[in-house]
């Protein structure tokens, strides 16, 4: 017999004495398989994201970012504030101010989700790259996105 069940974002299959558990970590489906005797057997499946950076259609936000999974679901971002004081790192190459920024939204990274507007930000607007088409490829190959 074969059934499955999703847990928390997991799918849990059961065919016959053999239990599967897929879920995602960094970039990477990772299943897990267990036989009733307990023995378990890990498999790694690499996983590609796509990533595209346009204008944002929000009023108050700057760019948009859009994920898009190798099953097709799509995750949008809106991030960076759409006219800043200050302007970012990419309008001025200003590194006391992007050393500023960093030390205030540092626990931005915290969540380890590189999705958030937050990392985008960081990375992206006050990263080391002084344009954003660099920033963008620069975010790409730092979290292996295409």
């Amino acid at each position: 017999m074969y059934t499955h069940h999703t847990v928390n974002h997991r799918r849990l299959d059961r065919q016959n004495d053999l239990l599967f558990v897929s879920s995602v970590v960094n970039n990477h489906r990772v299943i897990t398989t267990s036989l009733m005797t307990g023995i378990f057997f890990l498999y790694l499946f690499n996983i590609m994201v796509k990533l595209v950076v346009s204008s944002s259609d929000k009023k108050t936000k700057r760019y948009k970012a859009v994920f898009t999974y190798d099953d097709g679901k799509t995750k949008t971002t809106h991030f960076g504030l759409k006219n800043p004081k200050k302007g970012t790192y990419i309008d001025t190459k200003d590194k006391e101010l992007r050393k500023n920024y960093r030390a205030r939204h540092k626990k931005d990274l915290k969540t380890k989700d590189y999705t958030r507007a937050g990392f985008l930000s960081y990375y992206i607007l006050w990263g080391d790259k002084t344009n954003l088409k660099d920033a963008v490829a620069d975010y790409k190959r730092r979290f292996n996105l295409s």
